[in-house]
């Protein structure tokens, strides 16, 4: 956290603006190619795709980055109210500019597009822990700041679950047989693109519907690997959207996914003790590449 002052109000002014810009372009680019980054609606699907409500979390992601970014801007101009640090807003700014470009990627649904779509969504995941690293506000104790970057904790969060299922899908169009694809039937002239979109969107939802539910240990893997990233940085905020990703799970209930919501728990009171309590630092690494947004 930084208390501004004249020299320096402007220039951090420039970080709350730049990532609003981000935030615009995102919404421009999903309106264009109908898309909500990290959806799964395509014509390949894996047997841990959740619930389509789940994919509201995008609501509270961007409407919380708006608001923390709202209010570092009018902190700052009277000057009451810090604001979070340059290389925090940096590499935020980057993982909300960069995003942008999953739709028009991920739009054309051919393996090598779905393995780009999964690189960018990977990169951006590592942006958004840089900015985590970078601010430490769990560790600073300080409200305000852990108020500032929720925002990105939920960010980091949701787009490692987004990863997953990318990563998935590039995976099973690169090997699966094309007779496996879903046929939605060619566009007809007397359709829209928009139309022609929510013609397909309501074709593989029904299908996944009708999909026996079946087991997958893949939210487990992904709920280990969240556990530790929260712990590692730490951050206790990283592990809910892991948490609503599971329980939006078609075969939820289970053992096995209630166990990884405990995992998910531990791993986020874990966090807090560190960084609360014992005031543990995240690994060199990665404060070291933190510091390269200065």
């Amino acid at each position: 956290m930084l208390e501004l002052n004249d020299t320096t109000r402007l220039t951090y002014w420039l970080g709350s603006i730049t990532v609003i810009n981000g935030i615009l372009l995102s919404l421009t680019s999903n309106s264009i190619f109908g898309r909500t980054i990290g959806e799964i609606s395509c014509q390949w699907r894996v047997g841990f795709s959740p619930h389509r409500r789940t994919f509201a979390i995008w609501a509270v992601i961007y409407t919380s980055t708006f608001v923390s970014c709202m209010v570092q801007i009018a902190g700052g101009a009277s000057q009451e109210l810090p604001t979070l640090s340059w290389s925090t807003m940096y590499f935020w700014s980057s993982a909300w500019n960069t995003i942008t470009l999953w739709p028009p990627i991920f739009d054309r649904e051919h393996a090598y597009n779905l393995g780009a779509a999964s690189v960018v969504l990977i990169v951006v995941t590592v942006m958004a822990c840089l900015a985590i690293v970078s601010e430490r506000a769990w560790r600073e104790r300080s409200t305000v700041a852990i108020l500032l970057t929720a925002p990105i904790s939920l960010l980091a969060g949701w787009l490692m679950v987004a990863s997953a299922l990318n990563v998935a899908i590039a995976w099973k169009a690169a090997f699966a047989d094309p007779a496996d694809a879903i046929d939605c039937g060619a566009k007809t002239a007397d359709m829209t693109e928009r139309d022609y979109r929510e013609k397909r969107r309501k074709i593989f939802e029904d299908d996944y519907a009708r999909r026996a539910k079946v087991f997958s240990p893949v939210p487990v893997l992904l709920a280990v690997l969240v556990s530790g990233v929260s712990v590692l940085l730490p951050d206790p905020l990283l592990v809910v959207p892991a948490m609503w990703a599971i329980v939006n799970q078609p075969f939820f209930p289970s053992w096995a996914y209630g166990l990884s919501l405990l995992l998910l728990v531990v791993a986020a009171v874990i966090a807090g003790l560190r960084a609360f309590v014992f005031e543990v630092e995240p690994p060199e690494a990665l404060v070291q590449l933190a510091s390269l947004g200065t």
